[in-house]
């Protein structure tokens, strides 16, 4: 009687239909482990840089040393975040065409993902080139430069808070 109207199989569609639920359910969680390890890796290393590297290397070295030091350390830095981009865009993707977007919270996490690579894409690709390049220009001291900083570091924060709503909308969009 499996299979037939009314059988066992019925309500779930069969055996192929409850693996291939299985499958998806599998990609949506690696997808998600991907993401929640690229952001970790981003927004955790954004934090350490600012709130420690940079604060501690300003506050131990001379201006001219500390500045020309912390560029490097970023540049290096904006190569971890393209990677983290990518990791992002692909597991965002497959997370959508395992499972789709089920609700609220999966809409929250899909918004949430497209902001941050559009935060990540302006930092690497224009705010932090311009910084290095006001920077090597002497000009450090000028509005242009302090408006470029205050812009990072709003992205910075903008972006611990979408990482932040990505991982807590895959948390709550998971079914029980």
């Amino acid at each position: 009687m499996s299979g037939a109207a009314g059988g066992p199989d019925a309500a779930t569609g069969g055996p192929d239909a409850v693996h291939a639920t299985v499958k998806r359910g599998t990609v949506a969680a690696l997808a998600e482990t991907a993401s929640a390890l690229a952001l970790a890796a981003w927004v955790g290393g954004t934090v350490a840089l600012g709130a420690y590297a940079a604060r501690i290397t300003f506050r131990d070295l001379p201006r001219g040393l500390a500045a020309p030091t912390m560029s490097s350390i970023f540049r290096s830095f904006d190569g971890l975040v393209i990677a983290c981009l990518v990791v992002l865009t692909a597991a965002t993707v497959a997370r959508l065409c395992a499972v789709g977007v089920r609700g609220r919270a999966d809409r929250i996490a899909l918004t949430a993902a497209a902001a941050l690579l559009v935060l990540g894409a302006l930092d690497v690709a224009y705010i932090h080139p311009q910084i290095e390049q006001l920077f090597l220009e002497g000009r450090s001291l000028e509005p242009a430069f302090l408006a470029l900083h205050k812009l990072s570091s709003r992205s910075a924060n903008l972006e611990a808070l979408c990482a932040l709503l990505v991982i807590g909308g895959h948390a709550f969009g998971r079914k029980s």
